[in-house]
């Protein structure tokens, strides 16, 4: 079956006509011709949709869980935000995964030459599209993508703070005193057990709760780098210009997520200003 066809067009004011190829959409008369051929692409679609949710939902969850279980080593506790985009993250993990694999079985029982087909008219549509292509080939695995981006979104906002503190760190920034008060143990499944300092921060003409990733004498106070952000990651201190760089470097790798979902958000309500238009036309 061809899957592309060349045409001449001549644009106006033009003495020259201009050779285009264009390929079949998955919804044109070419696809729509065989209604199994139809089914096979939209199934091809899903099982991209739902691979992209659970390869994405998976990276971030991965690195989030990461960060989450070393702040809890440090501080004893994680932002219960964090906690929950995490949960978030994983059940659409696991169930883009499953739908995946349930599409792959689905798939590998069509005729193969019925599959090179569906591939070869589904061939325009990369997968990195689905997120931002409207109208959708799949509207429930295309929300999950966007759920997907969205939590992705929110980590970034969540991590901004880190990046802050952690230069302020290493440009050696406002120093305060904190007023170590209690130990505290704090276990992980990665780090093993540690001793924690819990004490009061003074800054701002008053105190505020804070945790020192160590065991150090009680009441006996000393001076730390002031958080400059005191939110989300940079409500913890930090103590070295190693756990710095790992701030400042975990901080751009979710905000530069953050910036991609907003990339594919502006292009996919541009898409949708397109077809609102065609639709009108």
């Amino acid at each position: 079956m061809n899957t592309s066809a060349v045409t001449w067009q001549r644009p106006p004011g033009s003495l020259y006509a201009y050779r285009v190829r264009s390929s079949p959409q998955p919804d044109s008369p070419v696809a729509d011709s065989d209604p199994r051929l139809a089914g096979t692409v939209r199934l091809l679609h899903r099982r991209r949709g739902w691979a992209w949710t659970a390869i994405g939902g998976f990276l971030a969850f991965l690195v989030a869980s990461s960060v989450y279980s070393n702040r809890v080593s440090v501080t004893g506790s994680g932002p219960l935000a964090i906690l929950v985009l995490m949960t978030v993250l994983g059940a659409l993990t696991v169930i883009g995964l499953v739908i995946a694999i349930v599409d792959s079985v689905l798939l590998g029982r069509r005729p193969a030459a019925l599959r090179e087909q569906a591939s070869a008219a589904a061939a325009h549509h990369p997968l990195r599209a689905h997120a931002y292509r409207y109208p959708p080939r799949h509207l429930l695995s295309w929300v999950a993508t966007w759920l997907v981006l969205v939590c992705v979104l929110g980590l970034g906002v969540l991590f901004s703070p880190g990046l802050v503190n952690g230069v302020s760190y290493l440009a050696d920034g406002n120093s305060v005193t904190f007023v170590p008060q209690s130990w505290q143990t704090s276990c992980t499944y990665r780090h093993g057990c540690m001793t924690i300092t819990d004490g009061i921060l003074e800054t701002g003409g008053g105190g505020m709760n804070a945790t020192w990733p160590d065991q150090v004498p009680l009441n006996h106070p000393f001076l730390v780098r002031e958080p400059v952000w005191k939110w989300g990651l940079g409500e913890a201190l930090i103590d070295s210009d190693r756990l710095a760089v790992i701030t400042i470097c975990l901080s751009l790798l979710f905000i530069g997520f953050s910036v991609c979902a907003v990339v594919f958000f502006v292009k996919m309500v541009r898409n949708w200003l397109r077809h609102r238009r065609r639709q009108a036309a």
